[in-house]
């Protein structure tokens, strides 16, 4: 049970934060052919460029990230998911803290392939969430056991899910502008040539997995 464990959260952030990768290449791929891309990098500058826009885009983010964290943890930190906490000497309790991690995307313009690494993941945890919200029964478990279920708000939860998609979705957009910004010595990040994508993926998963290894 442990190395199974041990082998899940050394490969978790790979595999979250590489299918975020895939999702938001092709979307940024999609964005660019259809001159969407245009669209979006106009939209972050105008956010960054207004302090007033700036101020609402980082209160609707707290407020949906709050709203999320909120929801995910009452269906996900009680009854028997207390053993993933206490078998993950606390790791658990990270993925309801990374999302957060986000917020950043308001306000960098280009970001290392650390931070590149890291935003993928924390955007990945987010579609984790929308994705474990929705499949989820609305109930609770009050006991370690996984015993006396108690219903809860099902209006909430799916006000929640559809908040998070929205700022999913936001994050997508800033993530996939922010990439693209980070195009350097004319090799452009979101291209369909095989050296820069390959490059990009080595890289990325390198710095997922030694993430990984820091966690332990």
């Amino acid at each position: 049970m442990f190395f199974v464990l041990l082998i899940f959260w050394i490969f978790f952030p790979v595999w979250i934060g590489g299918i975020q990768w895939i999702i938001a290449t092709i979307s940024g791929l999609i964005a660019k052919n259809t001159g969407i891309l245009e669209n979006l990098a106009t939209f972050k500058d105008a956010i960054k460029a207004n302090k007033v826009k700036q101020i609402v885009a980082l209160v609707g983010s707290v407020l949906c990230l709050g709203l999320g964290t909120q929801q995910v943890a009452m269906y996900f930190l009680s009854g028997a998911y207390f053993w993933l906490v206490l078998f993950s000497f606390g790791g658990y309790l990270l993925l309801f803290i990374i999302p957060w991690f986000n917020l950043i995307l308001l306000f960098k313009q280009r970001v290392t392939t650390v931070w590149s690494a890291f935003l993928y993941l924390s955007t990945g945890l987010l579609l984790v969430a929308i994705v474990a919200l929705a499949k989820t029964k609305n109930v609770i478990y009050t006991t370690e056991s996984g015993s006396y279920p108690v219903p809860t708000n099902g209006t909430l939860k799916v006000i929640t899910i559809v908040l998070l998609v929205v700022y999913y979705l936001f994050c997508l957009s800033l993530l996939i502008v922010v990439e693209s910004e980070n195009e350097t010595k004319k090799i452009k990040r979101l291209s369909y040539r095989g050296s820069p994508i390959l490059h990009k993926s080595l890289e990325l998963f390198g710095m997922l997995l030694l993430m990984s290894l820091l966690s332990l």
